[in-house]
């Protein structure tokens, strides 16, 4: 029994990873030209299908661990309790490791379009790649300006 909560913590690690990946590969979407120019001359209900199956791939893909994992608990023990503990402990490790993984790469690789966001040393763990306040290139550059961002992150030191 304790290697079948083994085994949820396992999917949920494992599912952060994919999700991760997954998202980035969502993001992909919008940068396709073919692909956003067909949508500037479709009709408003290819817009709204368009969007329904983006949030459905979006939110959805959180289910895909979470109902094998409960259905595979209910007929084992015969308990709604633990089968809803399994899809807890599934996406409990899988939002850890998808933050880990964030992290991770925040620190050492960067993150991907946002190469100004990488730490190389531990002191710029500190100060920020730049030499200045951790993200503070990121937070107060043009594109943010006017965003609800940049008014509550507040002022930065120097800007």
């Amino acid at each position: 029994m304790r290697r079948r909560w083994l085994i949820y913590g396992v999917i949920g690690l494992c599912f952060g990873l994919i999700d991760w990946h997954f998202l980035d590969l969502l993001s992909l979407l919008s940068q396709n030209d073919g692909l956003n120019q067909s949508l500037d001359s479709a009709s408003t209900a290819v817009w709204v299908l368009a969007i329904i199956v983006l949030m459905s791939a979006n939110y959805g893909i959180w289910l895909q661990p979470v109902i094998p994992a409960a259905g595979y608990e209910m007929s084992r023990s015969g308990s709604l309790r633990r089968a809803a503990l399994s899809g807890v402990i599934v996406w409990s490790m899988a939002m850890v490791s998808y933050y880990a993984y964030y992290a991770l790469l925040l620190m050492f690789v960067g993150l991907p379009h946002w190469n100004s966001c990488c730490c190389q040393t531990a002191s710029q763990l500190l100060t920020g790649p730049t030499g200045g306040p951790p993200f503070g290139a990121l937070l107060s550059s043009s594109s943010w300006s006017g965003s609800g961002l940049r008014w509550q992150a507040g002022p930065l030191p120097g800007h």
